[in-house]
């Protein structure tokens, strides 16, 4: 049998555990910010709306970038846009500035989450009778940070000032993209136009070789 690639499947696990603790954190304080800011209902509603928005938009081309460019560079760059995203949104000071960085969290987020759950496809994909249960872990520390991180979010903010749940979530992004920049590339073969089409010439080769087998046959 294959070794669980435990090593890999730790720092992945550990590293999405912290960026979803960091995203927890704004949590208890982002509408209550954004009401301080002079936001009604409905401005709240867009802020707490935007991120959804952008991930709406880019999950397919994001799963497409995985497959072609890998699933390291996403989980880098998208850790590295949703800590800009935390700081910019920390520094909001109105609606205006505010919604672009919502609109950014979104992003990074797609592509953090789209290059990390393809690497643990990939890195459960020798060991297929351990999926389940490697899931099950990335699943249960995924839940933990959502549950310790809104209530760490509200001690930081009545500690420092509702800005400091921001700051302290970009942290954690950084973090989270240190842990991800030490794992190795897990995808084995990177999908290209050239090679996809290759695939495709072969498969139709392939189903008119054994066409003309089976007439022959007849």
């Amino acid at each position: 049998d294959n070794k669980i690639p435990w090593k890999s499947v730790s720092v992945l696990v550990t590293s999405q555990f912290i960026v979803n603790s960091g995203f927890g954190f704004v949590i208890p304080v982002l509408p209550s910010f954004a009401a301080e800011l002079g936001m009604g209902a409905t401005g709240v509603g867009i802020i707490l709306s935007s991120p959804s928005i952008s991930r709406l938009l880019v999950n397919q081309p994001l799963g497409f970038a995985a497959d072609r460019f890998g699933r390291k560079p996403l989980m880098v760059i998208g850790t590295i846009i949703m800590s800009i995203s935390s700081v910019g949104t920390g520094f909001a000071s109105s609606f205006a500035t505010m919604f672009p960085f919502r609109l950014l969290m979104g992003l990074g987020t797609a592509a953090a989450t789209a290059g990390s759950q393809a690497a643990m496809a990939d890195l459960t994909s020798n060991v297929p009778h351990h999926r389940a249960k490697l899931l099950g872990i990335q699943q249960t520390a995924i839940t933990a940070a959502f549950v310790g991180g809104p209530m760490l979010g509200g001690i930081l903010t009545e500690l420092f000032g509702v800005r400091m749940a921001f700051f302290s979530s970009a942290v954690a992004a950084l973090s989270c993209c240190i842990g991800y920049s030490i794992l190795p590339e897990t995808l084995k073969e990177k999908i290209t136009p050239f090679n996809n089409n290759d695939n495709n010439n072969n498969e139709n080769n392939t189903k008119t070789h054994n066409h003309t087998k089976h007439t022959r046959t007849q």
